[in-house]
């Protein structure tokens, strides 16, 4: 049997989307994203990097200040280091511009982006402060600066479309519109530009990003319907390629600036901020988008080998690790390869000890068991009803260890007449015959040979067949609660963990030889693949492993 795999029919197509001098090509996908079996795909997604024109002292996290050390404060020198890191495409944010901060003119402006063309050789994308009236006077100085550069202006709104959008076309720009998370403004701004004079191919769509937990998800269904909408639907309107700001809005959110000494249980701030961005950047991805602005390094390596994966094929495969937890507000020690296999080698022969311990114990209880006359026990109860089969199997079990006792001191003789009356042996007869009788029944067993209780046993089966008729009608539930009231539940729990724990408590036994007194608790392997993304991460900049 053959199995045939449905392709889906596209009869719309994104539009290539050229950037800067040197012609990198956003867009252009003619299937659903990675969907390359479905259509053609001949420009996988580009990764920009975010530079600011002024530095962001300590508005920015530790880990992301240590990544531009000693750049931050020279946006030509970021921009150059940018680039080296991998980027595609630098994104110039004119942050010095906010009419709430510094104010600076559109002089400023120019002279950054210039500074900032002379340094890379890559497209550029200047971006102001989504503020209409600021933005018209920067964007348009920047735009008539640098004619014929096809620079990447934006945000543009229903606000300042028609000043920045006329400089554009006017001097050979691309811009980027942006509309409050919704299918129909993004169509409505998209043909506001086109009727003001650009192109198809002049247009990006920025459909104003939101942060991991703060907006994505509702972001990410509008890109879906905007795909959806331009390869299905062959909507020429909303055929443009889909940009995504995601790197400032992840580095600013509460979880990611909380410090690790401050917040322990969040984890290590560098890994927590990068997989934080990394993850919003696969899911963007998914969702159709063909250029992402990012602002870590780290982020743009994870990112760029998983859409290599993905293209190329390959696996992926993460490491399988075993390691106790302590205190259930944080993980005791970091889950790492290296440090996972010290402790597992560490408890494995406290777990040995342990596992032959445990095996003597309960090897002579069993030969002692079948040694007396458990065949003829084990044929009723298979011949008794279900309830009493449990309540045998009770009986032996506390005794073993009392009998090993006494037989090493006195006689075992006297132990074993002992253990018969408080047992719930008398119980079952009352079941079979009546409730006075039993007790004389089992003296009589104890005091003459046992072969003539065999022989009762054999003759008693047919009578329980109509005893089981008459106990429910008149009163069974006494007769359940001597059942629950005789047997020592404790007993059977403890010989099932004696079975199990050679074979299936073998991680518990070792976490018991390390931790006797702390819960154990499992990690499972789909939970710690973020620690071979870190470690990678580690590699690759070079730095000390932290696990």
């Amino acid at each position: 049997m053959t199995l045939k795999i449905e392709k889906v029919k596209y009869s719309g197509k994104i539009n290539e989307t050229p950037l800067g001098t040197q012609k990198v090509v956003v867009g252009g996908q003619a299937a659903y994203p990675f969907h390359d079996f479905e259509g053609a795909l001949p420009n996988r997604p580009k990764f920009a990097l975010q530079v600011w024109d002024v530095n962001p002292e300590d508005s920015f996290p530790p880990p992301l200040a240590e990544a531009y050390a000693g750049v931050l404060g020279d946006p030509a020198a970021w921009a150059k280091k940018a680039v080296d890191y991998g980027a595609d495409i630098i994104s110039v944010h004119l942050k010095s511009s906010d009419p709430n901060g510094a104010d600076t003119g559109p002089e400023e402006a120019v002279d950054t982006v210039g500074r900032v063309l002379a340094a890379v050789d890559v497209p550029v994308i200047v971006f102001g402060v989504d503020n209409a009236d600021k933005d018209n006077k920067t964007l348009s100085a920047v735009a008539e600066a640098f004619p014929n550069k096809n620079l990447v202006l934006g945000p543009l709104t229903d606000k300042n479309y028609k000043q920045i959008g006329a400089q554009a076309l006017a001097y050979g720009h691309s811009v980027i519109a942006r509309t409050p998370i919704d299918v129909n403004l993004a169509k409505q701004l998209n043909i506001l530009l086109m009727d003001l004079g650009l192109k198809n191919d002049k247009i990006l769509i920025d459909p104003n990003t939101g942060g991991l937990g703060y907006g994505m998800e509702y972001c990410y269904s509008v890109m879906e319907r905007i795909t959806i909408a331009a390869l299905i639907q062959a909507d020429d309107k909303l055929q443009q390629p889909i940009v995504n700001i995601l790197g400032e809005e992840i580095w600013k959110l509460k979880e990611v600036n909380q410090l690790t000494a401050e917040h322990p249980v969040l984890g290590d701030q560098f890994s927590r901020g990068v997989l934080m961005e990394t993850t919003e950047a696969v899911s963007l991805l998914s969702a159709g988008s063909s250029l992402l602005v990012m602002a870590h390094p780290a982020t743009l390596r994870l990112v760029r080998d998983y859409v290599d994966s993905m293209f190329e094929g390959g696996d992926i495969v993460a490491e399988e690790f075993d390691v106790p937890i302590t205190d259930l507000g944080g993980v005791a020690e970091p889950a790492s390869g290296k440090k996972a296999e010290a402790p597992a080698a560490a408890a494995a022969p406290a777990a040995e000890v342990k596992k032959a311990e445990a095996p003597p114990a309960p090897a002579p209880v069993k030969e002692k068991k079948p040694e007396p006359a458990p065949a003829p026990v084990e044929e009723k109860k298979t011949e008794a009803p279900p309830a009493p089969a449990p309540v045998k199997e009770k009986k032996p079990e506390p005794a073993p260890a009392p009998v090993e006792e006494k037989k090493a001191e006195p006689a075992p003789a006297p132990v074993e007449k002992k253990k018969p009356e408080p047992a719930p042996a008398p119980v079952e007869e009352k079941k079979t015959e009546a409730p006075p009788v039993p007790a004389p029944v089992e003296e009589k067993r104890a005091e003459p040979a046992p072969a003539p209780v065999e022989e009762k046993k054999t003759e008693a089966p047919p009578a329980p067949a109509p005893v089981e008729e008459k106990k429910p009608e008149p009163a069974p539930s006494p007769v359940e609660e001597k059942k629950t009231e005789a047997p020592p539940v404790p007993a059977p729990v403890e010989e099932k963990r004696a079975e199990a724990s050679p074979t299936t408590h073998k991680k518990k036994d070792r976490h018991e030889a390390e931790y006797p007194s702390e819960p154990y608790v499992f990690v499972k392997p789909e939970f710690l693949v973020s620690t071979q993304i870190i470690n990678e991460l580690d590699r690759v900049h070079m730095r000390t492993p932290r696990y």
